[in-house]
This record gives C-alpha cells, structure tokens and sequence, in this order.
C-alpha cells in the first residue's frame, strides 16, 4: 500500500523510554479503546492528505540637630498617639511577640511610621552623645530599637501572626477547588480513554514522520494537538476524533459524572491563585528564617503556638506547579 504523505500532528512526543521506569502514568494506564478499521483509517488518511506539490513544515542646640527629619518625627508622633502606648511598650511587644496591645489596626499603623534602620543607627548615635537626654517620643523609639534585633521583621512576623487566618483562607478555598478538579481529571476513566484514543489516530496520522510512533504526547500542548486542521480545513484533528467517539463509544463524551467541579474551577485565575500562595509561602518562610536568630528566644517562645499550628503542606511548603 503507498504511504499517503499527511498533515503531521505536532505534538511534544514522548518517546518509549519515558515510561520504561515502571512508574504509572495516563498513557499505561488501562482504558477503553476503539478500533480503527481499514475504512476509518481510509477515510482519515483522505481528510488529512496533503497534495502532492506540498511539503511538511548637645542639649537645645543638640535637639536642632538631630538627624531624624522634622516630617518623620511628626508622622512617628501621630502614630503613637493614635496608638496610645509609649515607644518603650512597643519595644516591649516585640521583644516578646505580644500582639493584644496593639489592637486592630495598631500594627499597620505602626508598620506605617516605624523608622527605618538608618534612622534608628542616626538617632541612636546622637542620643549616644547627648547622654540621652530630653529626647522626645519618636527619638525615644529609635533609641529603644537600636538595641532589638531586626525590629522591620518581628514587627511582619506580629502581622502575619494576625492576619494568617484570613489570607489562609482567601488562598485555601480556590486551592481546594483547583485540587479537588484536578484529582477528578487525573482518575477519570473516561478521559484517560479519550486520550488513548487521541494518541492512537494521532500515531496513525504521523506515521512514518519522525512524530510517530509516540508513547503519549504532552498535555501542554493539547490545543495546538487538537486544533490541526485538515487538509481541506473544513474540520480539525478534534472534530474527526470525536466523530468517530460517537460512532464506536458515545458514552466516553459524557464527562460530567466524572469531572463535576471542573467548570468552577476553570473560571478561577491560576496566576492569581498561585500568587497568593506563593507570597504566602515565602513571607511564611522569611519569618522562620528570622526565628532562627539566638538573640529572638523570648519572640521564639510566644511565636511558638503559631509556629507549630498543623498548617496544610500541599498548600504552603509544597506548592509545585500543575503540568
């Protein structure tokens, strides 16, 4: 019989090697199959024939100089009064990790005006040399955080601790419903069955090019595997697949009893679901990295209950991407 030159089936071949480690996958797995008679097979060589003519593609004067800007102090001033504790018991809760005095939204006022570590080092050093003395609330700050170990990252840690719960579970939820339909795609039978069968016309049509002959191909790249028009164009590598589904296993095509919340999740955003838990993960892992400091024992010790909270795995330390 002549060999028929074809339009080829671009796909990322997987060749036989790939599933010779005896490790599981949807291309050894069992499944339904359909037959392709020399007919079918006539008429599918027919649709994806290419012509013959184509081919394959100091004091008062120490108070002027102090090196903490007047608009800074203002703003640190404001915040503490809006907070209505002194800079030394703010000192206090993070030395120790304690999240009840600052209320609410204390914590994101205090984000909002904490000095810098140059501004800490500056005032430090100048209250150093005026011995001191008559500082006022905002350099009194300074002076007291100069002697705590990062002040900007316990003061996240308190804020993660707070708001944890609720950015857990905005991340949760869309996590859960992606799992839940992709576990449901990867144990359907059906669609196992209609990937076998994809696999198989595909072969047929690419034989003898150097895409044939494949163990599977990669699920990546479906659409542009399906969208394969024929020769004339009026149909694509999908639509005669299906056809003949229809006429040899009708009942592959409803998938709705394996795959029932896969519709739901397709409306969410995977970029913005795997941002958010991205930027979960590493604010998460950026405090235990500073939980590891010797000088953070008594911050260690009240973080502790948090730390040790049984938090989801498969959604924090072990989020891969989905293939």
């Amino acid at each position: 019989m002549p060999v028929i030159n074809k339009r080829t089936i671009k796909w990322d071949k997987l060749p036989i090697s790939s599933v010779t480690t005896g490790q599981s996958n949807v291309w050894t797995a069992s499944a339904d199959d359909i037959s392709l008679e020399e007919e079918l097979k006539r008429k599918v060589d027919d649709q994806f024939r290419l012509p013959a003519s184509v081919e394959k593609p100091e004091a008062n004067k120490a108070k002027i100089e102090s090196p903490l800007n007047l608009r800074r102090a203002l703003a640190i001033d404001v915040a503490f009064r809006r907070l209505g504790i002194t800079p030394e018991h703010v000192v206090n809760c993070l030395t120790v990790g304690e999240l009840k005095p600052f209320g609410t939204d204390g914590l994101d006022i205090l984000a909002s005006a904490l000095p810098s570590d140059q501004e800490v080092l500056e005032v430090a050093a100048w209250a150093q040399r005026n011995k001191d003395q008559g500082l006022s609330p905002p350099e009194r700050l300074c002076h007291a955080l100069s002697a705590l170990t990062n002040p900007t990252l316990r003061l996240a840690a308190l804020r993660l601790t707070k708001d944890w719960p609720s950015r857990l579970a905005a991340s949760k939820n869309p996590v859960t419903e992606l799992t839940t339909a992709c576990k449901s795609v990867l144990n359907s039978r059906k669609l196992t069955s209609i990937l076998h069968i994809f696999l198989r016309f595909g072969n047929h049509i690419n034989k003898g090019s150097g895409e044939g002959n494949a163990v599977g191909f990669r699920l990546s790249n479906v659409a542009r595997v399906l969208s394969t028009r024929t020769t004339d164009g009026r149909s694509s590598f999908l639509d005669v697949v299906l056809t003949a589904i229809k006429a040899q296993r009708p009942s592959l095509l409803h998938l709705d009893d394996e795959l029932p919340t896969l519709s739901a999740a397709a409306r969410l955003d995977m970029k913005a679901v795997l941002d958010s838990v991205t930027e979960l993960r590493n604010d998460f892992t950026e405090i235990l990295g500073v939980l590891q400091h010797e000088n953070l024992s008594q911050f260690r010790e009240h973080m502790a209950e948090f730390i040790q909270v049984d938090l989801p795995n498969d959604l924090i330390m072990n989020t891969k991407p989905l293939i």
